[in-house]
């Protein structure tokens, strides 16, 4: 009877285990809800440079000014960026014009890329030319302090875009490699100083130039003195260029990449393209940057209106290409939650598109999220152990799609068979 007793006990005590895995295996998570929007870069910039900057003069006494610079603002909102260069230059004499694309630009709720210069610098507009450094950099302290009510939290400020094309260098040859180097600390260092001063968070370590400029003449000093961001202004013939620029910085300096400018067709480099062409080189483009993301912090379309690369015809109406850069700049959103056949959810497990691209981990609560620029996508579900696949289609630009995955495990083990038969018999 003894005995009895005690094969009792053993199958009480292993019932109460099972059942407690049980109940701990089905605990419901807590619901959570992935962010209304998720993009590929924290920064997604288009440039305004042909009207900002090209025709600061010609456009600041049109009558329908604000009404132009409201449309670039709103379009640009409305292809799913949240930054736009101004590259209006920072002398006095367009101090007006500038203020009313910042103020257009934060009715817009758009972060500012400032890509001016002091006209001097490359002497737009027949400015005498600035020849010294130290001049520049007095200019530039000036300007910050003295127009903080320029900049917001969250903002870029280059002081000079693509500074080898002017001041005393214009073209960096290789023996003036170390005096470029020395000022692009020091314009960090003046930028820094400045705003600290007007105490107003702003990234200024967008020091852009050309991408074969800054491949042969940075430095890993340099690179790490200015905020270990390296920023270049990159036009290409194969797309597959950019991917290897952005992997020679990061691999080779441990550096974050800022495509400062990118676009199609550049016609020295490209030749002339139809909308179908340009559309298509885009998104190439566009594959490389989605690629390799990890490694890249912001980008810059060059440019929204006139010009070859421009993403509006002259009548406003969009090119084909501005549909590529909204798929990109606002993807849609694939979320959902992985569990196992009891819905307890399933935490680290991976999931990947069907080309190995990794896209997301799970958390605790089995919840996950990606966004994704694909019409269609066949993603591959795994721990290790198990996997599933799950094919999407029809997608389409902003949309939030929502799956909820069940992850079978291949080989059931004991104590999974004897869950599912409670589950089976007293969950249901």
């Amino acid at each position: 009877m003894e005995k009895v007793t005690k094969i009792l006990a053993i199958f009480f005590v292993v019932g109460v285990i099972i059942i407690v895995a049980l109940m701990v295996s089905t605990i419901k998570p807590k619901e959570t809800h992935a962010a209304s929007t998720i993009t590929f870069w924290k920064y997604q910039c288009i440039d305004t440079m042909k009207i900002s900057r090209d025709d600061a003069r010609k456009w600041k006494d049109k009558v329908d000014l604000q009404q132009n610079i409201d449309w670039e603002m709103q379009t640009i909102k409305g292809l799913g960026a949240n930054c736009v260069a101004i590259d209006t230059p920072y002398d006095a004499e367009f101090m007006p014009y500038l203020q009313k694309w910042v103020t257009s630009a934060r009715y817009h709720n758009l972060h500012i890329w400032f890509r001016g210069n002091f006209a001097g610098w490359e002497q737009w507009f027949n400015y005498p030319k600035i020849t010294s450094t130290e001049m520049y950099l007095n200019k530039l302290k000036t300007f910050i302090i003295s127009n903080s009510q320029l900049f917001e939290d969250g903002d870029i400020f280059t002081g000079a875009p693509e500074a080898e094309n002017g001041g005393p260098f214009d073209q960096v040859e290789k023996n003036e490699y170390p005096d470029f180097r020395a000022f692009l600390i020091d314009q960090h260092t003046i930028e820094q100083q400045s705003f600290k001063k007007i105490n107003k968070n702003v990234e200024i370590n967008w020091q852009s130039m050309n991408g074969g400029l800054a491949k042969r003449m940075l430095d890993q000093h340099t690179i790490d003195t200015i905020g270990h961001t390296v920023t270049i202004d990159h036009y290409i013939k194969d797309s597959k260029d950019m991917g290897i620029y952005i992997r020679y910085f990061a691999t080779k300096f441990k550096s974050k990449v800022i495509i400062g400018e990118f676009g199609a067709p550049i016609p020295e480099i490209n030749g002339s393209m139809t909308e179908d062409e340009q559309a298509a080189f885009v998104n190439k483009l566009m594959q490389e940057l989605v690629a390799n993301r990890d490694n890249v912090r912001g980008i810059n379309y060059w440019d929204l209106y006139d010009g070859s690369t421009a993403l509006m015809n002259p009548d406003q109406t969009p090119r084909k290409v501005a549909a590529i850069i909204k798929r990109y700049y606002s993807p849609a959103v694939v979320e959902g939650q992985i569990t196992n056949q009891l819905q307890a959810p399933l935490e680290n497990v991976t999931i990947k598109s069907n080309d190995g691209s990794a896209l997301a981990v799970t958390d605790r609560n089995g919840h996950f999220s990606f966004p994704t620029a694909a019409d269609a996508i066949t993603i591959i579900v795994s721990n290790g152990e198990n996997i599933n696949t799950l094919t999407i289609k029809n997608i389409d630009p902003s949309q939030k799609i929502t799956r909820n995955i069940v992850l079978m495990p291949q080989n059931i083990r004991l104590l999974e068979k004897i869950q599912i038969f409670f589950y089976d018999h007293f969950k249901r």
